[in-house]
């Protein structure tokens, strides 16, 4: 069928239109479009000349591309296992699956370079292998777990694209009329719809060949191969362009990585192994979610997945998330019935920076979904290869999470004299960090969350369902609740959190801010030696000081910021290498009253002015010999500069303020940004109550008098230098600060600290 007019413009009005319905069975048409795929077709496709060479299509082209890249991975595997009870015909069971395997010629197909090119090589029919494996003589009350265990040995088997066959048959024979049967394939073949085709065919022509017939299906028009000659054909040019546009900018400047927090470091070569837990929903849940979807013009997935980015913002602390959803896209005549790899992936992008409440955040997810509708037919891989993303890491091409809903139970066989059951649990193994699967069911919704076991332990995942449950009653409850104060924790976790870890040992502050612990610690020891610099530049000469001295200069600091303004959360820039006059200045804006805000020197100029234009802060510091280095900010305009060197004597000449404001424990100590390595850098800001407990607990775990020096090493805007500046100056250690530069050099800091 020829397509007409604008076949963009027709899907969103026919979405459109469906969900302006809002009747159930409308509304169920809307679900079965985005899982089927039932979208108005192209030109269709034709079967291919004689002895016409075969190229992959863009999904099994990146399978295999994953595949050379991952020697040995089985994370794309298609295993389906099913115990059979009854009394069980082999050889009908072979015959039916060698016909299939006739019938579809991706069965039968290898994949390699041909001239240069991806090519599917087309193997002659043949007949299926049935591996027996006879278990009979096991111990009975060991033998079923044995089984399971070799079932998921068995799946994990790596396929060799370049010469294996596309479906491996393997029966276990735990009785007499006891068997497990695993039919595995690779993903380059198959897909979930293709497990039901796989599953009815098997179904017919057992029942055929069991009954003495001969066992026939009507010819197939056309195969997988000649669907990708269509597709490589019909995805290019202009086509293929503006199909590319639009992705290109929906996914312009998207985070890489979904940051989760592991419990394990993420390894170079990732395992693939994996583990499944799932968690019932009630059926009251279900109802109300359909309801406040029927109420804001959605369909549940759009309700669910929206949810479901809440949750894993809310888990990376990322406020930009890129989810994946699978589509069945068999819209073309003759797909309907043909194994192979249709399968689609959208890119779901969400955006949750201006905190929305959460029934605005679903108006967003809707159009982000319905854009994806339209602009479908761009095969997910075609994307990640024009994307020339990294398909070699251990983190997904665009997404490293996967959100699926599925509406209707997959197709299970009827053979005839057997009774079947699913067997066997998780497969061991995943593509995605995480992927969670939910499924529409008579007692509710289950949700089920497919994790990599070398990066989270299920306790976690178990947790992150726990969240989940609550995350959407809460929704139901208060949909127009902001989604950074939706309810997380379930009743029991709070419970543990707020009455049993929160009742431990607690200790008194003796000081509500940083700068009133030191100067506690000025008044014991004021002529310890509070700062030792080896290495300063010459300009700025001062290479000791003393508690008092130290104390002296940061109040003459404190004095002169506050004629320009500077108190209780108000910001100072400060960009000095590290010396004592960095421990001064940093003092001595708390003294003022401010915060200040670390500027790395060595960090690449517009970094630097993203971070003054970001934070708007009216001073910085700076010494005269760097003044240079800080820009003005994006905007051109910026802070009042002040170079603590060469203007030390108005500094020290200014007069004490008639009433100076103080901090508080609640007012902001200082600002940290961070590296901006998942999105846009951002500024952390640490109040003085937060830091001074922070010191408190480690002056008490970690002792220090005079006699014991701390060796400062860390950049100033990193956030591991607070202790080592700030521990030794509440503690009358000795600060000790390495030289400019010298955190860079091993050999250096050993010789320091030795």
């Amino acid at each position: 069928m020829s397509a007409s007019g604008d076949l963009l413009a027709k899907r969103r009005a026919e979405l459109e239109r469906r969900l302006a319905e809002l009747t159930p069975e409308k509304r169920a048409q809307v679900e079965q479009a985005r899982t089927s795929g039932a979208m108005p077709a192209q030109d269709g496709i034709a079967p291919r000349a004689a002895g016409a060479s075969v190229p992959m299509s863009f999904a099994q082209e990146l399978l295999w591309l994953l595949d050379r890249a991952n020697p040995g991975m089985h994370g794309y595997n298609v295993p389906r296992s099913a115990r059979l009870r009854g009394s069980l015909d082999v050889e009908s069971l072979r015959r039916a699956l060698s016909a299939i395997v006739d019938r579809h010629e991706v069965l039968r197909s290898t994949f390699d370079m041909v001239d240069g090119e991806p090519r599917q090589i087309v193997g002659a029919p043949y007949e299926v292998h049935v591996n027996q494996i006879d278990m009979r003589s096991r111990p009975t009350d060991s033998r079923e777990d044995e089984a399971v265990a070799l079932v998921q040995q068995l799946s994990r088997r790596s396929f060799d694209l370049t010469a294996d066959p596309q479906l491996r048959v393997s029966l276990i024979r735990l009785a007499d009329e006891d068997h497990v049967l695993l039919l595995e394939s690779h993903h380059v073949a198959s897909d979930a719809w293709s497990r039901n085709i796989l599953l009815r065919e098997l179904s017919a022509l057992y029942e055929a060949y069991h009954a003495g017939g001969q066992g026939s299906l009507p010819p197939l028009a056309v195969q997988y191969g000649d669907f990708a000659i269509w597709q490589r054909e019909a995805l290019r040019g202009d086509k293929l362009e503006r199909l590319l546009s639009y992705w290109r900018e929906q996914l312009r400047d998207a985070p890489a990585v979904l940051d989760l927090p592991t419990d394990r470091a993420r390894p170079v070569t990732p395992s693939f192994e994996g583990d499944t837990r799932s968690r019932m929903l009630s059926v009251e849940l279900l109802d109300q979610l359909r309801s406040l979807s029927r109420a804001h013009g959605t369909t549940l997935f759009m309700t669910l997945l929206a949810a479901f980015d809440v949750l894993l913002a809310r888990w990376s602390g990322q406020d930009d998330v890129v989810v994946g959803s699978p589509i069945a896209s068999r819209a073309l005549e003759g797909t309907d019935a043909m194994i192979g790899y249709f399968a689609n992936t959208l890119v779901l992008r969400t955006r949750v920076d201006d905190d929305p409440p959460f029934v605005d955040l679903l108006a967003r997810v809707r159009e982000t979904a319905l854009g994806a509708y339209e602009h479908q037919d761009v095969p997910y891989e075609k994307l990640v290869l024009e994307m020339q993303r990294d398909r070699a890491s251990g983190r997904g091409q665009l997404f490293q999470a996967m959100f699926t809903l599925q509406d209707a139970e997959l197709r299970t066989m009827q053979l005839p004299g057997l009774a079947m059951e699913p067997f066997g649990a998780s497969r061991g193994a995943t593509k995605f960090d995480l992927s969670l699967f939910m499924h529409e069911q008579a007692g509710g919704l289950r949700a089920a969350i497919e994790f990599r076991t070398d990066l989270f332990d299920a306790r976690t995942i178990e947790r992150m369902l726990a969240q989940l449950e609550t995350l959407l009653n809460g929704i139901v409850a208060n949909p127009q609740e902001r989604v950074s104060l939706l309810p997380l924790l379930p009743a029991s976790e709070r419970a543990t959190l707020l009455e049993q870890w929160a009742q431990g040992p607690r200790q008194s502050l003796d000081s509500e801010t940083l700068h009133g612990l030191i100067t506690q610690q000025v008044e014991r020891t004021p002529d310890a030696v509070a700062v030792e610099s080896e290495g300063a530049a010459p300009e700025l000469p001062l290479r000791r000081l003393t508690f008092r001295e130290l104390d002296e200069r940061a109040e003459a600091v404190g004095r002169y910021l506050t004629t320009k303004g500077v108190g209780p959360n108000v910001g100072v820039a400060i960009c000095i290498e590290r010396s004592p006059e960095l421990v001064v200045a940093m003092l001595g804006v708390l003294k003022a009253g401010g915060y200040y805000l670390p500027l790395d020197p060595d960090y690449p100029a517009d970094r630097l002015a993203f971070m003054l234009d970001d934070a708007r802060v009216p001073v910085l510091l700076t010494a005269a010999a760097l003044r240079d280095v800080v820009p003005r900010g994006l905007n051109g305009a910026g802070p009042i500069v002040i170079a603590l060197d060469a203007e030390w004597d108005t500094i020290a000449a200014a007069p004490a303020p008639d009433s100076p404001t103080r901090a508080g424990g609640d007012d902001l100590a200082y600002v940290i940004y961070t590296s901006g390595s998942t999105g846009r850098p951002k500024g952390v800001m640490i109040p003085h109550r937060a830091v001074v407990n922070y010191l408190t607990w480690m002056r008490s775990d970690f002792p220090l008098d005079t006699h014991d020096a701390v060796l400062q090493k860390a950049p100033a805007s990193f956030d591991a230098c607070i202790w080592e500046f700030f521990l030794p100056l509440v503690s009358g250690a000795r600060l000790v600060l390495a030289r400019p530069g010298g955190h860079q050099d091993p050999a250096y800091l050993l010789s320091t600290l030795t």
